[in-house]
């Protein structure tokens, strides 16, 4: 329609999306310990809330069942359930799409092991309140007990909680008495009545500074004509349109790469080792170019040309193949697998060893197995520890 009445200068970016954030309590669980892992808490969704970037107003809905809570944000976003189709990055989606929507991560968008705060300072500047107790400018991040919160019932509780209800068990501090000042502060000028009203004010300044801040960071993009959002589910995905822009510009065919590119001649080698000598002998020349070469790359090129020994074979273990390879009879490379004993089967059935570097006693049978004690034992010496992982 836009072609047929001549309108060209017109993006086709999707200008407005909605933004929802969830909050939990943390529910002391029915069973505080298995027999190898210990829980701590229960993380029981308890509200959510949802704004976007056309009308800019925010709703926040909770309640006590995390499919009640997720029933109402449903109705109030009207989001289409026909033909849902999802891309899976484990444990977790990237994205769930329908005809109507799709509904993104952010995460996948930043550096791993971003924090909200952290995505907000970048995007946004932080807050430039010079009074931190008493900023109301709505993009500094609110201070919430969620340890605090165990139940749905505490939610009622009208009065403030003192200091120590704001420990936090993940990081084991208490909040400082500037973060307890601002808590003070919000709950006088907001006129706040209960410590639900704290949850509203709370999940409600992570979703309108969390907007402002996607659409920041979507203007980047807009530059290489792409939207962040709907151009790629991950940073990856758009940052490869943008290399495509960049490096294969104006070309009148597809580009092909031949076969012998793929060889990594020894002349080749040579000769950039003279030319780097070549640099560093005249001094203050100016580099124009620098050429790198992943060393992964060289696996499959390797694996394909002529082996020293042969072709690479696989034998199954045998009887005596120990006292071979300690004797020089076999050349290679040798897997060891570590074989969870049978006694162990059990306790390693709920969490799986994790490596680590650790003392390991040689003199004691039951730690590392009867083979591994009489190989120690013919060793021709007593060997009291060795470390491993």
């Amino acid at each position: 329609m836009l072609q047929r009445h001549s309108i060209t200068k017109v993006d086709h970016k999707i200008d407005h999306f909605i933004v929802y954030d969830f909050e939990a309590i943390l529910k002391p669980p029915a069973i505080h310990h298995g027999d190898n892992t210990i829980y701590g808490n229960e993380h029981i969704p308890v509200s959510v809330s949802i704004t976007d970037s056309s009308t800019k107003h925010v709703e926040c809905f909770i309640s006590d069942g995390p499919h009640e809570l997720l029933k109402k944000m449903f109705c109030y976003v009207i989001i289409g359930t026909d033909n849902i189709k999802s891309v899976m990055k484990i444990p977790s989606y990237m994205c769930i799409t329908t005809e109507s929507f799709t509904m993104l991560d952010i995460i996948n968008y930043v550096h791993m092991g971003t924090s909200l705060d952290s995505y907000l300072a970048t995007y946004l500047d932080g807050c430039k309140c010079e009074d931190k107790i008493r900023c109301t400018c709505g993009i500094a991040k609110g201070i919430f007990q969620c340890d605090y919160i165990t139940s749905f019932e505490v939610l009622n509780e009208t009065k403030l909680p003192p200091k120590k209800a704001f420990k936090s068990k993940l990081r084991g501090i208490i909040a400082m008495q500037e973060e307890y000042e601002r808590i003070k502060f919000v709950w006088e000028h907001y006129g706040i009545t209960n410590i639900k009203d704290i949850l509203i004010c709370y999940n409600n300044l992570d979703v309108v500074p969390f907007m402002k801040a996607i659409q920041c960071q979507g203007e980047l993009f807009k530059r290489f004509d792409l939207d962040m959002l709907r151009d790629g589910v991950s940073h990856p995905g758009v940052s490869e349109k943008i290399m495509y822009q960049t490096c294969y510009k104006n070309l009148k065919k597809q580009p092909k790469l031949a076969a012998q590119g793929f060889g990594f001649l020894e002349k080749q080698k040579r000769d950039l080792a003279i030319h780097y000598y070549e640099v560093k002998i005249h001094g203050g020349k100016v580099c124009k170019k620098i050429i790198g070469y992943d060393a992964n790359a060289l696996y499959l090129w390797a694996l394909g040309n002529d082996m020293p020994c042969g072709r690479l074979t696989t034998i199954a273990a045998y009887d005596g193949i120990i006292d071979d390879i300690v004797n020089d009879k076999i050349f290679g490379f040798l897997e060891c697998d570590i074989r969870t004993p049978d006694h162990l089967k059990g306790y390693f059935s709920e969490m799986t060893p994790i490596f680590k570097i650790i003392e390991i006693v040689c003199t004691d049978e039951m730690v590392i197995d009867s083979h591994m004690y009489e190989y120690n034992r013919t060793r021709g010496k007593d060997v009291q520890s060795q470390h491993g992982s």
